[in-house]
Parts: C-alpha cells; sequence; structure tokens
C-alpha cells in the first residue's frame, strides 16, 4: 500500500516538474514576441511572430486547464501577457497593411506543397487542422435591406459568407476548448429567499439554495466526398472542393442545429430551449396586432423572465429577431385598414430596439409562420478541437482513381437552465390573436 502511495506521489512531481518545464519555455517564447514587437517588423516579421504567439497561446491555454497548483496565478499571467501581444500585434498588422493568413492561404499552401501532391499519387492520409485563436476572422452579415450590420465569426479559418447566411451562428457567443478538455458548468436547483428586515433581538431569515454540475455534450459534425484524382491534384479544383466542404456543409449544419436542433442524438436548438410565447401578466389586449407587435410582446416576455415566485429572478433584454424571409416580406408589405403600410417611412431592421434577421431555418407555410425573440448573448457555442479536413483513400477509391477528402467540426450548445427564458418562441399564424383577447 505505501509502494502504491509513493508511486503515485512520485507521478506527481514528474507531472509538476514538467509542467514547470513547459511554462518556462513558454514564458521564453512569449519574451521572445515582446522583444520583436518593440523592434522594427516587416511583413515576414509579423507572420514569424504571429506563428511564435500562436504556439505560446497553444501551450498555455492548455496549461491553464489545470488546476490546483501554485504555479496557476503564474499561468494567468503568462495568458494576460499573451493576449496584450495579440493586442499590439493586431495594431502592427493594421498599421503595416498585413493580415493574418487566411484559409484560402492556407489550403493553397497545403495543396501545392510536395507533401499533399505525393499523398494524392500514392494514396497516403493527408491531415490538417485549422486552429482557432482570439483573432478570428470575421465577415459582415447583411439583411436584404442593406441597413443591419452583424458582425458574423465563421468557423475558424473560413473567410467569406457560405451560400447562405448563418444569423444564428453569428449572434451566439462563441468559444473554443481543446480536444481533451470537458466543458463542466454548475447550475442552480433549488433556491429559497427569505431576506427580511430584522426585527431588534429576532434572529435573521434564513435562505439557502442547492446547485448541481452539469457536463456539456459535444457531437461530432463531418461529410466527406469524393473526387478524381486528376482534379484533386489541381490547386485550384482542391481548393474549391474544400471550400464547399466548408461553406456549404459544416457552417450550415451548425446553423441548423443551433436554431432547431431536437436534443435527441443532436444539439438542443435555441427553438427548442426557448419557452413558448404567450400573453404576459399586465399586457393590454393589443387591437389589430401586428407581426412587430407580436414581436414587441416577445420582448416583453423575455424582459419578464423567471417571475415564480422569486423577484431576485428578473428577466433579460432581448437583442434580436429571428423570422423567416417570407415572415419579413409580410411584415413590410402589412398595411392598415385603408391601405397604408405599417411600415412606411420605418426603419424595418429593427422592432423595439432589436435587430431581426432573417433565417432560412425557420419553418414557414400558410399555417405556420415561426419566430425567435431573445438574448443571444445567453447561448454559447463551444467548438470542441480545432476543424480538421483530410484527404485519402476509402473503399474503391484506389481502383476507380478517385480521392477521398473529409471536413469535421465538433461543437456543444450551452444554455443554463434559468437562461432558456431568455428565449420565446412563437407562430405568427396564432400568436396575434393571443395578444388581442
Amino acid at each position: 500500500m505505501n509502494s502504491l502511495k509513493q508511486s503515485k506521489m512520485s507521478e506527481v512531481k514528474f507531472d509538476e516538474k514538467k509542467f514547470e518545464e513547459q511554462l518556462k519555455a513558454a514564458s521564453d517564447k512569449l519574451e521572445n514576441v515582446t522583444k520583436a514587437l518593440e523592434g522594427k517588423a516587416n511583413a515576414e516579421d509579423i507572420k514569424s511572430i504571429q506563428e511564435t504567439l500562436s504556439e505560446v497561446k497553444d501551450s498555455v491555454n492548455a496549461l491553464g486547464m489545470i488546476e490546483d497548483t501554485k504555479l496557476a496565478d503564474y499561468v494567468k499571467n503568462i495568458q494576460k501577457q499573451a493576449n496584450a501581444c495579440e493586442v499590439e500585434l493586431k495594431e502592427l498588422r493594421k498599421a503595416k497593411g498585413t493580415r493574418k493568413e487566411t484559409l484560402q492561404d492556407h489550403i493553397k499552401s497545403i495543396v501545392e506543397s510536395d507533401d499533399y501532391k505525393n499523398s494524392i499519387k500514392t494514396g497516403n492520409k493527408h491531415q490538417f487542422v485549422l486552429k482557432a485563436d482570439n483573432d478570428l476572422l470575421t465577415s459582415d452579415f447583411t439583411a436584404d435591406t442593406g441597413t443591419v450590420g452583424l458582425p458574423q465569426m465563421l468557423i475558424p479559418g473560413v473567410t467569406r459568407h457560405p451560400w447562405r447566411d448563418n444569423p444564428c451562428y453569428a449572434a451566439v457567443t462563441k468559444r473554443t476548448v481543446g480536444m481533451e478538455h470537458e466543458v463542466t458548468y454548475i447550475e442552480e436547483l433549488t433556491r429559497s429567499d427569505a431576506a427580511a428586515i430584522k426585527a431588534e433581538g429576532s434572529a435573521y431569515a434564513e435562505s439557502g439554495a442547492t446547485w448541481i454540475t452539469k457536463k456539456l455534450g459535444f457531437y461530432d459534425i463531418g461529410h466527406h466526398s469524393k473526387h478524381t484524382r486528376e482534379l484533386m491534384e489541381d490547386a485550384q479544383y482542391a481548393t474549391e472542393a474544400i471550400n464547399d466542404l466548408l461553406y456549404n456543409g459544416l457552417l450550415r449544419k451548425l446553423e441548423s442545429q443551433l436554431l432547431v436542433g431536437t436534443g435527441s442524438s443532436q444539439m438542443t436548438g435555441l427553438t427548442v430551449y426557448a419557452k413558448t410565447f404567450a400573453k404576459p401578466a399586465g399586457l393590454k389586449a393589443v387591437a389589430n396586432a401586428s407581426i412587430d407587435d407580436c414581436l414587441r410582446v416577445g420582448k416583453l416576455q423575455v424582459a419578464r423572465g423567471y417571475m415564480d415566485s422569486d423577484s431576485n429572478k428578473k428577466g433579460y433584454g432581448a437583442n434580436f429577431a429571428l423570422i423567416g424571409p417570407s415572415t419579413m416580406a409580410n411584415r413590410e408589405l402589412e398595411k392598415d385598414t385603408i391601405g397604408r403600410r405599417l411600415l412606411q417611412g420605418i426603419d424595418v431592421s429593427r422592432v423595439a430596439g432589436m435587430i431581426i434577421l432573417e433565417s432560412q431555418d425557420l419553418t414557414e407555410s400558410e399555417t405556420h409562420q415561426y419566430f425567435l425573440v431573445g438574448d443571444f448573448s445567453k447561448a454559447t457555442l463551444y467548438l470542441k478541437r480545432n476543424l480538421i479536413i483530410e484527404s485519402g483513400l476509402d473503399g474503391n477509391d484506389f481502383t476507380y482513381g478517385m480521392s477521398t477528402i473529409r471536413a469535421s467540426v465538433r461543437g456543444g450548445l450551452l444554455v443554463k437552465n434559468l437562461e432558456t427564458y431568455a428565449f420565446v418562441y412563437g407562430d405568427l399564424v396564432t400568436a396575434p390573436a393571443l395578444i388581442e383577447a
């Protein structure tokens, strides 16, 4: 028994020593980055500095997940310095007129490399990983009206819009975690608040709460496509084939999962998390309720939030409203009783301070026109591991002269229990009658 205990102790000492070595290496590299930023840097220098800084941040972020260590504060300090260097490097790139390597740049360098060409000819597996960092490239989401601008952060490395916009993916908070890390969080299970004025000589009222620890589930999303080996040897074709996997595949699937995932062997989407649209207490009957009236009442429902016997749990501030493209057209064409358009001369991109976004993933028909109103900052998409793209032979690829490419990513959507009240989901076909009564 003692020998087993000693063995475990020696393992701990070994791990701690290795931890210290890794930390020192990261610290030394960061010092080199800091010195390089102080000097004059050209485009090649900036690229080299970025690569070194990325290595530092990858290693330090991994070390930062280790708990109960005397070096935890030191790790946080290095992370803080690395983030400061990242900001300074960003300013330097801006001043020099340079940019980070995009997905197009990276794929182009891969498919033009000798290693890639040899793998296509021999059928050997070839893999490359697109890393994420704090400076993910963004693009602008703009509604058809041209008046709504929403920064859209895409999958790490993806630098242009896919064939359909992905407003839900653009609106939620996004985080990246390492392959070996779990995402755990604590939620309130029960609570009683008894705070009250204390009479002199009496006891203070007793409140209580219970908590539960939960673990976020992740889902592997990916697909593959087959192409002739002759075409895959062409750098331009290979680049487009890979882009198609990313733009028309992964991102689109993530968008639909975030919005309408059922939670059964897949992500639980926001429309499942959301509370059902209803007339909030205290709201007067709305005569001839319009689409905008319903969206405004949805914002009120979000603002009231969780009101069940606990006045400390208030609601949220809805920042986005998602409707379908046909619903958007219906909204812009709505008229009053004498034929005047309701939205004439009004900023059609907003209602009650909320930005209105069009989503093609919301069901629309003559009998249903669904909408989602919410505070999208309360939903967080975690991407576990980086985006992986692979090429190789599959099945009878060899005999048919084909090559297979595959792209995949793992993700999970976190909405805490109380924060489900930050979202309201309803049907604009039936919603007007609910608030007209």
